[in-house]
């Protein structure tokens, strides 16, 4: 009887995972490519496309679920169906993963807010915002719960995804050059658009959200990697990424590259090989920017008609030769002495320059805000002086939304929050004087996805929200039992690269928009994540 029992189970998770494989191939390989009419629909365009094809995986998905239960013995629906949402720990019973409770009250909280809100057309689908209402939130549940349950990784499935990530980095880097060969800026004589508009994404905020996480996820594959072939092809990736991203000229990925950087080290004190592979990861970094001041000067550019960002004026700084020489000098120091010594010498130094770094970092922002002693940092001042008009009007917007949750908003909408994606309702409701005397026409989102979803969903869906996110990377991060030297690359190595990419995309959500075109591909790999660390 168990040799059947674990037939069927084995058939069940098989006809599974070709159902998600089937979904997976149409969302990270056509999805990002998908357009109808170049740019001027493509939020609408990649929505449609998401929410038909992610309806349609989901009833196809718990429609086979419910048909082949039918056709299981008791005994075998007994074993089969439990283990889709329970797992046994220590003789205890809990939910298969730390994140299915966390998110099934998110989604929760989202319906309960649309129910409130008195807009329920609009905080369904999000409408007059970005397309991030209650259909999508629900949409990524149920995407969770088929690909963490059903998902069987296998390694050249990354072979079949940097396909389309190749795809997407070089059409942004050739719009970069403006060569147009997508065509997506035919009789477009506004240059200042050709500067806007970057790849398959559209809004070079999002195409740079979007190539951040990719340039993430290869880098940590990179760290994790131990042969020799597929080690080589993560690092072109990673330096393939990073340039994309610099050519994407949005200063958002600063904030993901800081924040996935500084914590690299944290996961690489475990031996000097670990530690210098690491290094490797920050010297191929330093040379991504010199790299591309390089190969931005080979012929016309955004740079000719648009201000550099950030990375780029960094790159042509002495910053990244220093960083290229440090990262080298480091290397040889912890390859060529003694482990205890070398590990523990570099720890102790690192934690304190972080210290020295954060305490500069604050006195530099103090300056720049109040102080003005320094005239030096005025240099500055665009991305460090938090006023009205900091990125590119944020400051304002930022300030009006606070405002009003600190002085207006009635208890139950702070709690509950003005219904999901329901930012424009907010301040068409309360702020359409202030809105146009700014000049700023209409405002449906708050660029900044956790003071978004404050006031979209309260107080109470945005602690929902942390503590899914909390949960996701205790899932990521969780210690392997003793056994591990036996975990395959999915289960370990696979997890922990999309564990950076989350994170740099995170880091940067607090000045950006969520969008249906980058979200669902940031969403889904992070499932398949997840899905990695399920006990086999």
């Amino acid at each position: 009887m168990e040799l059947k029992d674990s037939k069927a189970k084995r058939d069940f998770y098989t006809i599974g995972n070709g159902i998600c494989l089937l979904y997976l191939a149409l969302m990270l390989l056509l999805f990002p490519l998908y357009s109808r009419d170049k740019y001027f629909d493509i939020l609408q365009a990649r929505f449609d496309f998401f929410w038909i094809c992610s309806s349609v995986f989901s009833v196809l998905l718990f429609a086979f679920v419910a048909l082949y239960s039918l056709t299981l013995k008791k005994e075998e629906r007994k074993e089969i169906l439990p283990s889709l949402f329970w797992k046994k720990e220590e003789g205890k019973k809990k939910p298969l993963f730390a994140t299915d409770l966390p998110f099934c009250l998110l989604i929760l909280l989202f319906f309960l807010s649309m129910f409130l809100s008195g807009y329920p057309y609009e905080t369904w689908w999000g409408s007059t915002g970005r397309y991030m209402g209650v259909l999508t939130w629900l949409l990524f549940f149920t995407v969770y719960l088929g690909i963490s349950r059903f998902y069987r990784f296998k390694k050249f499935h990354i072979l079949l995804f940097s396909v389309g990530v190749i795809l997407q980095c070089l059409w942004g880097i050739s719009d970069f050059y403006m060569m147009n060969y997508m065509h997506f800026f035919d009789n477009v004589s506004d240059l200042s658009k050709w500067a806007m508009f970057a790849g398959p994404v559209g809004n070079i905020n999002g195409y740079t959200s979007l190539v951040l996480f990719y340039a993430c996820l290869y880098t940590g594959l990179y760290l994790q990697e131990k042969e020799l072939r597929w080690k080589h092809f993560f690092m072109g990736m990673m330096l393939l990424c990073h340039i994309a991203t610099i050519f994407g000229s949005s200063d958002n990925a600063v904030l993901g590259y800081f924040l996935v950087f500084l914590l690299l080290p944290f996961f690489c004190w475990k031996d000097n090989k670990s530690f210098g592979t690491c290094l490797s990861v920050y010297f191929l970094f330093f040379l991504s920017l010199k790299l591309a001041i390089l190969l931005a000067g080979k012929g016309q550019s955004i740079l000719q008609i648009s201000p550099p960002g950030f990375l780029f004026s960094m790159g042509k700084t002495i910053l990244p030769y220093l960083g290229m020489g440090l990262s080298g000098i480091l290397w040889a120091i912890g390859r060529f002495s003694k482990k205890e010594l070398s590990m523990k010498l570099f720890k102790r130094l690192y934690v304190l320059l972080l210290v020295l770094f954060f305490m500069a970092g604050a006195y530099v922002i103090y300056d720049v805000n109040v102080a003005h002693r320094y005239p030096v940092l005025e240099q500055f001042s665009q991305f460090l002086r938090f006023d009205d008009s900091w990125g590119t009007g944020r400051g304002f917007i930022w300030r009006m939304g606070m405002e009003y949750f600190r002085d207006k908003m009635p208890m139950l909408k702070r709690l509950f929050g003005y219904g999901p994606d329901g930012y424009f309702m907010l301040t068409n409701d309360n702020y359409k004087v202030e809105v146009e005397q700014a000049g700023m026409g209409l405002i449906d989102s708050i660029h900044n996805e956790y003071l978004n979803l404050l006031l979209t969903i309260g107080v109470f869906g945005l602690l929902a929200y942390l503590f899914f996110l909390k949960n996701v990377f205790t899932v990521f991060w969780k210690k392997e039992a003793e056994n591990s030297a036996e975990a395959t690359f999915g289960q370990t190595a696979f997890p922990f690269a999309v564990s950076l990419a989350y994170l740099a995309y995170l880091t940067q959500a607090s000045i950006n928009i969520a969008v249906p075109i980058v979200m669902p591909i940031v969403m889904i790999v992070t499932f398949l994540g997840v899905s990695g660390k399920r006990a086999e």
